[in-house]
């Protein structure tokens, strides 16, 4: 089944991950032999600042996509990047 990619960028970590799966996608950064995303991004508020997967492109079920995030208050305009989930 194919879905598709939402738009995670300047969500906070916790809900693009519950968006995310709410389609069948998982959130990978890093190491895949490291840490964990939620052990990464815990505590504080973390934003996605780049997504691999292009927004509105369609996708498996099951697909991951890579991302990077900044903790709030360390990138250069947080505060315009902070978005409520649709």
């Amino acid at each position: 089944m194919r879905v598709t990619v939402p738009d995670l960028v300047g969500q906070p970590v916790d809900i693009a991950q519950e968006v995310a799966a709410g389609l069948g996608l998982s959130l990978a950064s890093g190491d895949p032999d490291g840490p964990g995303l939620r052990s990464r991004t815990w505590p504080g508020l973390f934003l996605v600042e780049t997504q691999d997967r292009i927004p509105g492109s369609e996708v498996d079920r099951g697909t991951q996509i890579g991302i990077t995030f900044v903790q709030y208050g360390e990138g250069d305009d947080d505060v315009d990047r902070v978005r409520t989930p649709a």
